[in-house]
Order: C-alpha cells, then structure tokens, then sequence
C-alpha cells in the first residue's frame, strides 16, 4: 500500500534534509519540497504574489498523481493550521494510500537558533531568510512554533520525533522507527507536553534582565553575548575590550546629545556618523537652527523630505504601509508617532493646551508610566488615508506656529511633557519635535529598504 508521509515542524528543524534522504533510500518516493517549486513560477521574490498559496494544491495534486502510479510520497512542510493538515490527508484517502504525520520539534529557543544559524546562500534560502526578518524575524519564527504545538492536541494521529541539531542519522531513524511501528495512543499529546516542559525549563535557565535589574559596573569576561538584544538599555561608559562585534548593530538616536563620545578602537566616531547621516539625508543638519528664519528652512526642507517618502510608498505594494520590520512600527504607525510628537513637545510644552492628544496618535510603551491617559487613543487601527489627514493637519500645526514665532518667544520657559522637572524653552521643545521627525524618518526609510530587497 502506497504511503502519504507529511513532515511537519517549525522552519529549519530539518524537514528537506530528512524527506531528502528518505526518497534516496526508497527508491521511486517522491520528495515533494514545495519551497524547490516557487522558481518555476515568475514573480515569486515578490511576497504580494503570495506563490506558495499558489504552489500548494499544485503540490497536491502532483502528491496525487505519484500516489496513484503506486509510489509513495514524502512531503517536508510546516503546517499548523488543522485544515492544512486534513487537505493532505484527504488526498491520501482519495488515492487509497496510508497517511502519516511526523513532527519533528527541537525545543522553542534552540528551534529559533538553528533556522537563524542555517547556513543556506543559495538563492531561495536568502529569500526565504529577507521574509522571515520582514515579518518580524525572530519573533515571527516564534509565532509559528507556538502556533504548531498549540495545534498538535486537535491531531492525535500525529507522531512527534525529537530533532537536534547535526543528528541526522539519529532522527532519520527515528522517523523511520515511527513509520514502521506506529505510535501507542496518546503519545502525540505525551510528548507534546514534554517538549513544552522542556522547553519552559530551558527558558528559565535563560538569564532576562529587565529595568528592575541592575548590572551597572558589571564585568563579562568571555561571556558568549551572541545575538543578544538590549533595548532601552543604558550602556553609558561601557568598556569593551577584546571583543567581537562583527555584524553588530547599534542605534544611539542621543549619541549626539550633549557632549558625548563613542570610542572605536580609540577612535571617536560620532563627528564621522553625524557627517554620514547629513550626508544621506540633506537637510537634517539644520535640524539645530536657532532663530526663527533657520527654523523656517529646517522645518519646511523636512516636510519636503517626507513628501518624496510618501511619494515612494505610494508606489510600493499594497500593504506596505502596515509592514512591520523585525517587530519595529510600520511605516503608518511611524506618521502616528509624530503626530503623538508633535501634540507633545508643541501643543502641550509649548501652547499649553490641556489634552493635547490627537486619537490617532501612537504612544510609545513607556507612555503609560510618564502619566499618559493611554484611553484617549483608538484601540483599532485607522486607515492609511485617515493617517495621512492627520499627519498633515499636524504639519500644518508646526508650520504655522513658525510662520509667526519671534526670538524672544523662542527663549520662553517651557515645561517637559515627560518630565516636568526638567527645564525647557519653546526652542528646546521644537528642536525635539526636529529631532524626531529625522530620526524616525530614518527609521522608516531603513524598513523600506529591507521591505523593497525582500
């Protein structure tokens, strides 16, 4: 009797290699990997073409044709969803074939680290990795893990196999062990739960420090901070001595607050980034001007600025705007940002207006904790048209503010939005509102790029 194997699992626990390997110890099997069939369809770089909705029945019914010409088929993809599951199964009862479910599952964070560690250039695996960061990288990988052990309770037919990393052999013979013995009842939801417990422990053994942590003046000698994260994280004076940092990223939007410094190899590099940055974005460096003419000219050369953005965007694909990058705001959300800037340090600091939230505006997580009645802002997302009158209303706010101000308003004493002990002068708070506007600029034309390579 012919058989129907789906190999199920998260992304880069194995499933090509292992269907790979079993059609060539099983002559005549058919290894279907869909992922090999996007080339033969054109425009399947581009993710609005959706080509993998379009390759699975095509992938069916070629299961369905080996199936009945008496051969069996291996099929290696990542399934969570029920029904996924059922079409696949339906096509082996309608062939009369036997249908299997091998779900090869490593724990959650390692299953993480091993698709990020794959090493694949080939065309289809740089691809493949452009996507996952444009739907939120790490975080997205863990989406889908959750969503497939959530699932495995509603599937008890299934069969979980443990993968690790570089045990091939051992996991194929476990694979082949499953098919060969069958699986004693319940031991899909047995096993799931133990890779859930394990994975829960290996989570706690994971060290997450958080603001209520304290490791000022800390030393980390040969630790392995590999593909750490710090975020919101204050690393004044940190000493780094011997390390790597290849492929480090660092963002620092107050490395050139005040008179700071950061030191590469003895060498301080923030005259050379300030430079860089204002030679890539034309403009920015007046975002300093002190009187109210320069002021003019900064503000009305950053409106031109993002009008050729949105100009650009409006070219991309549908739903760009909603794309988030690597768990960062989308483009739309970036526009509702600045208008929440703007309401701030203008409407607020400086013409003192009681509540100066506009609905439509994004508050940052910390909003909450600087006294900000998080209520006042819609709960569902707004149009992207709705975004956009908004956002021009509130650069209309700021140009015409300039058009009037005068030097000795410009000296006034205002109060912080945040933090109201600190002082301020309506030329402080518009230079935020500068500084802001650049930076995110920054942000959202850094996301389009890897949105447009994607």
């Amino acid at each position: 009797m012919t058989a129907l194997i789906l190999l199920n699992g998260p992304p880069g626990i194995g499933k090509s290699t292992l269907a790979a390997l079993y059609a060539d110890r099983h002559p005549g099997t058919l290894a279907l990997d869909i992922d090999s069939l996007h080339r033969l369809v054109g425009g399947w770089r581009d993710p609005e073409n959706r080509t993998h909705d379009v390759l699975r029945p095509v992938a069916l019914a070629m299961a369905s044709a080996h199936l009945a010409g008496g051969r069996d088929v291996v099929l290696p993809q990542f399934l969570s969803r029920p029904d996924e599951v059922a079409a696949v199964a339906e096509v082996a009862r309608r062939q009369r074939a036997e249908f299997h479910e091998i779900v090869l599952l490593d724990q959650r964070t390692a299953s993480l680290d091993r698709f990020e560690d794959r090493a694949d250039d080939s065309e289809w695996g740089t691809h493949n990795r452009a996507l996952v960061e444009l739907y939120g990288g790490r975080t997205f990988l863990a989406s889908l893990y959750d969503a497939l052990l959530e699932s495995l309770p509603s599937r008890p037919a299934a069969t979980v196999v443990t993968s690790r990393p570089g045990a091939v052999e051992e996991t194929y013979a476990a694979v082949v062990g499953a098919l060969r013995d069958g699986d004693p009842p319940g031991t899909v939801g047995d096993r799931t739960r133990t890779v859930a417990r394990e994975d829960r422990t290996r989570e706690a053994a994971l060290t997450r420090f958080t603001r209520s942590d304290d490791l000022a003046r800390a030393e980390f000698r040969d630790t392995n901070l590999r593909r750490a994260r710090f975020v919101g994280a204050d690393l004044t004076g940190v000493v780094m001595r011997g390390v790597d940092l290849a492929d480090a990223d660092l963002d620092s939007p107050w490395l050139l607050d005040g008179p700071s410094a950061l030191l590469v190899n003895g060498v301080d590099v923030t005259a050379h980034v300030d430079a860089e940055l204002n030679r890539r974005f034309p403009g920015r460096g007046e975002r300093r001007a002190g009187d109210p003419a320069g002021l003019r000219g900064a503000w009305a050369q950053l409106e031109r600025t993002w009008s050729a953005t949105l100009d650009r965007v409006a070219g991309m694909p549908d739903g760009t705007v909603d794309i988030s990058v690597a768990g960062e705001w989308s483009f739309a959300e970036t526009l509702r940002h600045l208008v929440l800037a703007t309401d701030a340090w203008l409407r607020k600091a400086v013409q003192g207006v009681e509540q100066p939230f506009h609905p439509l505006g994004l508050a940052g997580p910390e909003a909450a904790d600087d006294g900000v009645d998080m209520s006042i802002f819609t709960s569902g997302p707004p149009t992207y048209a709705e975004v956009l009158e908004v956002r021009a209303q509130h650069q209309d706010l700021v140009r015409g503010f300039l058009a009037t101000v005068t030097t000795d308003e410009l000296a006034a004493s205002r109060t912080n939005p945040w933090a109201p002990e600190l002082p301020e002068t309506t030329l402080s708070c518009l230079h935020v509102i500068l500084q802001e506007e650049w930076e995110h600029h920054r942000y959202a034309v850094r996301d389009l790029d890897l949105i447009d390579g994607a």
